[in-house]
This record gives structure tokens, C-alpha cells and sequence, in this order.
């Protein structure tokens, strides 16, 4: 049989390792050597009942003494195996503590090569780069409102313009003629001439026909009154 221990020298393997693995093999034996114990108690035990049954009182004895002797070797190995216990319980202990050890100081390495890494310096350049950009941010933002602010007065005004002109009278579908060159227009050609009088007979006018009415208004109040002969 090929021999259960590791070779020295395999890689992979501490010493600790090793340790635990002839303990675990030691405990495996003493397992063994109670399972063989309590199986002669049993064989002592049928025996005596045998003895006992054929009359044979002094071949039961033997038997129980025997019987006894493998319980005080029962007790001891029981005790070893306890011990075995404790051992292997001790070292799995100790590794996880080793293990949790190396964890520990592998992550105190990481944290103090992070706070290398990341030093107040770079914190605060950092924290100052990202106050530019969100400034600048900021103003872009301002920027296109003010751009998008305009173009909503715009809408407006061209929406007041337009609700404007549809409450305004329609103009007359009739245009004006354009002036030729000889400067007369279409519009001239449909106008009335003025008056040729002149106001100077005008007024003479007027004032015969004033004369004419206070004229007649003499001659029917004449004709109306009687006035004594002379």
C-alpha cells in the first residue's frame, strides 16, 4: 500500500498541512482499534454466556475478565481519541486564524496603497476639477435658456401679430393702378375735374341772389299794406 502521508517537498503543502494530515490518519487508526476492541467485548461477551450455558462456571469467568480488560482499553483509547480530537481541532483553529491573519494584512496593504493612491492632494484637485465642469455645465445650460427664451418671445409676437391682422377689417379687393410714366395715374382718370369759378364769383353770386330775396320780400310786404294818397 502506497503510504497516505504526503511527500515532503510537494508543492502546495505546509508544514501545518502536513501536521494535519498524520493527525487525521492517526485518528483514523485509534478509530479503527476501538471498533476492534468493542467487537472482542462482544466475543467475550457470548462466550461467557456459552460457559454459562453448558455449566461451565470458570470458562464464564475467564471470559468476563477478558471482557474486562478490553472496557479498561476501551476507556484508554477512548481518552486518546479525544485527545486526537483536540489536536486536530487546535490546528484547524490555527490555520483559519493564519488565514484570517494573512486577510487581514492583505486588505490593511490594499487600503494603505489606496489611501497612497488616493491622497488628500488628488482629493481636492479632484473635487476642484469636478466644480469646474459642473460649472461650466451650469453656464452651458444658462446659455441654451436664454437661446430657447428667445425664441419663445419670438412665437409670441408672432402669434400677437397674427391674432391681430385676423381682427382687423379685410382691405377692398380693388388696388390702386400704378402711376405711368407720363405721371398720370388711374386714379386721376376717375376723379371728378374740380369747379373752374374762381371764389371771387362765387361771392358775387351770393350776394345777387341775396339782393333778389330781400327784393321780393319788399314787394309782397308793399303789396299787402295800403298806403294813403297824398
Amino acid at each position: 500500500q502506497r503510504s497516505s502521508t504526503p511527500r515532503k517537498g510537494a508543492p502546495g503543502v505546509t508544514p501545518s498541512d502536513r501536521a494535519l494530515l498524520e493527525i487525521k490518519v492517526s485518528k483514523d487508526r485509534v478509530a479503527k482499534h476501538r471498533k476492534g476492541i468493542l467487537r472482542a467485548m462482544d466475543l467475550e461477551t457470548e462466550r461467557a454466556r456459552r460457559a454459562l450455558s453448558s455449566g461451565n462456571r470458570l470458562e464464564a469467568g475467564n471470559a468476563l475478565r477478558r471482557k474486562k480488560y478490553w472496557e479498561l482499553n476501551l476507556v484508554k483509547v477512548d481518552a486518546m481519541l479525544f485527545k486526537i480530537e483536540e489536536v486536530l481541532i487546535g490546528i484547524q483553529t490555527a490555520q483559519m486564524n493564519k488565514e484570517a491573519f494573512a486577510g487581514l494584512a492583505a486588505g490593511t496593504a490594499a487600503l494603505k496603497q489606496m489611501q497612497q493612491d488616493l491622497s488628500l492632494e488628488k482629493v481636492e484637485r479632484l473635487m476642484s476639477e469636478r466644480a469646474d465642469a459642473f460649472e461650466v455645465l451650469e453656464e452651458a445650460q444658462n446659455a441654451m435658456g436664454a437661446a430657447e427664451d428667445e425664441d419663445l418671445v419670438r412665437s409670441l409676437e408672432h402669434l400677437e401679430a397674427s391674432a391681430l391682422a385676423s381682427e382687423l377689417p379685410s382691405a377692398p379687393s380693388s388696388q390702386l393702378e400704378p402711376a405711368t410714366a407720363a405721371g398720370v395715374t388711374g386714379a386721376s382718370r376717375t376723379l371728378p375735374s374740380p369747379p373752374t369759378t374762381s371764389v371771387t364769383q362765387g361771392r358775387a353770386f351770393a350776394e345777387e341772389a341775396e339782393t333778389e330775396n330781400l327784393g321780393g320780400e319788399e314787394r309782397s310786404l308793399n303789396g299787402g299794406i295800403m298806403l294813403p294818397s297824398s
